[in-house]
């Protein structure tokens, strides 16, 4: 109900529930989880996917990137999230 004390704040929902579709359709796909590992992969991989899109950074540049300097053994996963990698 904030939408009704600040303009800023929009009235609808459409940005979250586009972003959260595609986690939805391949829930729905697969007919579930085998495991609660297989959530935590998918739901950490939508979220990576989705922060690039708002961050307007390239997804497949971004994987390329992240899993170059993985392969090299970088490991600090803080400084390797979208908008803190610095793509090739």
């Amino acid at each position: 109900m904030k939408y009704q004390e600040d303009g800023e704040y929009s009235i609808d929902n459409n940005i979250a529930e586009r972003n959260i579709r595609p986690a939805c359709v391949e829930r729905n796909s697969s007919m579930g989880f085998a495991s609660e590992e297989g959530i935590e992969r998918s739901a950490t991989f939508h979220t990576i996917v989705q922060t690039c899109r708002l961050m307007k950074v390239r997804v497949l540049k971004y994987f390329e990137t992240f899993f170059e300097k993985y392969n090299t053994g970088c490991r600090d996963f803080v400084n390797m999230i979208p908008g803190q990698l610095v793509l090739k």
